[in-house]
């Protein structure tokens, strides 16, 4: 439970942009700076639906995106699974421990209309999860 609360609070730091305080080696502060930059254009792909996050704590397009929207979800990704190796490094436990508690702090932040692929590969909007429909 304590390598949870230590990889939530990491996460939590690194994904609101204080990941400098944090992280002090610089795979985790570029990571955080990178994903500070991408946050907007990712933002605006969540609320209109085009995109929406998985199980896996990725990043995955729901309809089609243009070029660029490809680009930022590959980079997205790619990101993220740099962040989740380093965190477990970090914090001596697995990226897929890492992965797990992302993906319940993501989802706890989200909107209710965001969309989030279960396990199954169903696709539901926060909303939807949340009431159990």
């Amino acid at each position: 439970m304590k390598i949870r609360a230590v990889v939530m609070v990491a996460l939590a730091f690194v994904m609101t942009g204080i990941g400098a305080a944090l992280a002090q080696d610089a795979d985790l502060e570029g990571s955080s700076e990178k994903f500070k930059q991408r946050a907007p254009a990712l933002l605006a792909l969540k609320n209109n639906g085009s995109v929406g996050e998985t199980s896996q704590g990725l990043v995955e397009a729901r309809k089609p995106v243009d070029a660029a929207g490809n680009k930022l979800i590959s980079e997205e990704n790619a990101d993220r699974e740099a962040l989740f190796k380093a965190l477990a490094a970090k914090n001596k436990t697995t990226p897929d421990e890492v992965r797990k508690n992302f993906v319940k702090f993501r989802f706890g932040r989200a909107s209710d209309n965001h969309y989030f692929k279960g396990a199954n590969g169903a696709w539901k909007t926060v909303k939807e999860w949340k009431s159990g429909k």
